[in-house]
C-alpha cells in the first residue's frame, strides 16, 4: 500500500491513479506540476501533510474530509477563494499564499483549541477578513494584500499578524488590534515614530526580514 509519495517536479497535468491507492496515502508531495484538479484524492481520508505548491489549482474543494491533515501547503496557485476548505482540527501549518483570493469569512478559518496554527494568506487579492470569534491562529501573514482595511480583524491576543504598512491607515484603526503582536513591514519614517509611541506590541521590519522569519515558523510547525 502507498503511504507517502513524491512526484513532485515533472510538469504533470493529471494525477488520478492516485485514487487506486488514495485511501491509505499520508504524506503527498505533488508541487511544481500543472495540475489543475486533485478530484483522485476525495477518498484520501487518511492524509497528514500535502504539498500542492505551484500548480495550476483553482478551488479547495478537494481538501474537504481530511480530518487527520496537519500540513497543506498549496502556494502559488490559482485559488480564488477558501469554499470547499475544510479545515480539519488538527491544522498546524496553512500556506495559500500567492493565489487569487478575495476573502476569507470566519466559516472558513476554523481550527482545532489546542493547534495554534500558522497560516499564511501573503500576498492574494484580499479585501475582506473575518476570523472567528475564538482564534487559536498563532502567526497570521497578510502581507502583499494591498486592499485589505485593518477594521475587518478582530483583536486577537497573542496572534502574531504581519501586515504591509498602508499610508491610508490611521491610529484609531492600528489601535482596534493592537492586542495582536503586530510586525508591521515597510514603514514610512514620516510614520515611524507616531506608530511607535502609539502602540505598545508594534514591530516595524522589513519585507525581507518578515519573510524570513514567517517561513522560520512555519517550518517549525512542518515536522
Amino acid at each position: 500500500k502507498l503511504i507517502r509519495v513524491d512526484l513532485s517536479h515533472n510538469d504533470l497535468t493529471d494525477v488520478s491513479v492516485l485514487s487506486r491507492s488514495s485511501a491509505t496515502l499520508k504524506v503527498l508531495h505533488l508541487e511544481y506540476n500543472a495540475l489543475t484538479s486533485l478530484k483522485c484524492l476525495s477518498d484520501a481520508q487518511d492524509l497528514t501533510k500535502v504539498y500542492v505548491d505551484h500548480n495550476q489549482l483553482s478551488d479547495l474543494y478537494w481538501a474537504t474530509g481530511k480530518p487527520e491533515l496537519q500540513i497543506l501547503t498549496a502556494s502559488h496557485n490559482a485559488i480564488e477563494n477558501l469554499t470547499g476548505l475544510g479545515i480539519g482540527a488538527k491544522i498546524r501549518y496553512l500556506n495559500l499564499s500567492h493565489n487569487l483570493i478575495r476573502y476569507a469569512s470566519k466559516g472558513y478559518l476554523v481550527f482545532g483549541e489546542d493547534t495554534f496554527p500558522v497560516v499564511d494568506l501573503s500576498y492574494n487579492r484580499l479585501y475582506f477578513l473575518e476570523l472567528p470569534e475564538t482564534c487559536t491562529i498563532q502567526v497570521l501573514s497578510l502581507l502583499g494584500n494591498p486592499e485589505l482595511t485593518l477594521s475587518e480583524l478582530y483583536q486577537e491576543q497573542g496572534t502574531y499578524i504581519y501586515l504591509d504598512f498602508s499610508q491610508t491607515w490611521t491610529m484609531e484603526s492600528l489601535k482596534k488590534i493592537q492586542f495582536a503582536n503586530l510586525c508591521i513591514v515597510n514603514c514610512t519614517l514620516d510614520r515611524q515614530v507616531e506608530i511607535e509611541d502609539g502602540l505598545s506590541n508594534e514591530r516595524l521590519m522589513t519585507e525581507e526580514e518578515a519573510l524570513e522569519e514567517i517561513a522560520h515558523k512555519g517550518a517549525l510547525e512542518d515536522y
